[in-house]
């Protein structure tokens, strides 16, 4: 397979990782059910915003940065340079070397450890399900994950000039 080839066919699961996390930021990723009569379902993106309605803008923030802004900008960086952006071989590993780094800051070890003591504590209050918005977050995560670790490893349309191929 060709470096261009190879390039194009990564081009998917970005595309689908993008996706996946816009829907995993819009749909429940918890639904509480309250003494079974009260039924709450919880987004990433209205928690959110219910952290910054409640004035906690400290951790509304944190949730904004690491769970939403850091993974789209990732997922588009990412296709920029599956896309062909110009770039140097320096600039290509500076670039994933910060992706690498920053993804360990990610906030999906301790979202999924949130839900799991929350879902624990609640015990007879109340039971939480997690919802499929936790799905679509998770894969786009892994996906992402991936084809930025083939990056790392592989730079296979990057050459030394400075230029991509053709």
């Amino acid at each position: 397979m060709t470096s261009s080839a190879a390039r194009h066919l990564a081009t998917i699961p970005m595309w689908a990782a993008l996706m996946l996390l816009l829907l995993g930021l819009e749909r429940p990723i918890l639904e509480l059910e309250k003494f079974w009569i009260f039924e709450n379902r919880v987004s990433m993106w209205s928690g959110m915003i219910s952290l910054f309605d409640e004035g906690e803008l400290l951790l509304g923030t944190v949730v904004l940065v690491f769970a939403v802004v850091f993974p789209i900008c990732k997922n588009l960086l990412v296709l920029a340079i599956l896309y062909g952006v110009r770039l140097t071989r320096r600039h290509a590993d500076n670039i994933l070397h910060w992706l690498a780094l920053l993804g360990k800051w990610s906030m999906l070890d301790v979202f999924i450890v949130a839900i799991l003591v929350t879902s624990v504590k609640l015990g007879a209050l109340a039971q939480a399900h997690t919802g499929p918005g936790l799905y679509f977050f998770l894969v786009s995560v892994l996906l992402t994950n991936s084809v930025s670790t083939w990056l790392d490893w592989k730079h296979p349309f990057i050459d030394r000039s400075g230029g991509r191929d053709a």
